[in-house]
C-alpha cells in the first residue's frame, strides 16, 4: 500500500441468505490487508485496512451483500 493513506474501516452488517465467507474471500483481499471477520449469529463485524482509493469500494461491496448496520473510518496516516 506504498505512499497512499491506509484508512481502517469497521463495518457490522447483516449478511445476505446466499452470502458465504469462500464467496467474499477474494473480494476483501483485493480490496485491502489486516482483514479481520467475525461472524456472529445476528451479524458479522469486518475489520480491514485499504487505501484511499479503496476505502468507499469496500462499504460499496459490503452493501451489493449485505445490511450495513454501522460503518466506521479512521485515517491511520493520521496517527
Amino acid at each position: 500500500m506504498n505512499n497512499k493513506e491506509i484508512y481502517h474501516l469497521s463495518v457490522k452488517f447483516i449478511p445476505n441468505s446466499t452470502v458465504t465467507l469462500e464467496g467474499i474471500r477474494d473480494t476483501l483481499i483485493s480490496l485491502g490487508t489486516g482483514i479481520s471477520l467475525e461472524i456472529k449469529p445476528e451479524s458479522c463485524e469486518l475489520q480491514i485496512d485499504v487505501p484511499t482509493d479503496k476505502r468507499f469500494s469496500t462499504i460499496d461491496f459490503l452493501m451489493e451483500i449485505a445490511t450495513l448496520k454501522t460503518a466506521v473510518m479512521e485515517n491511520l496516516s493520521t496517527k
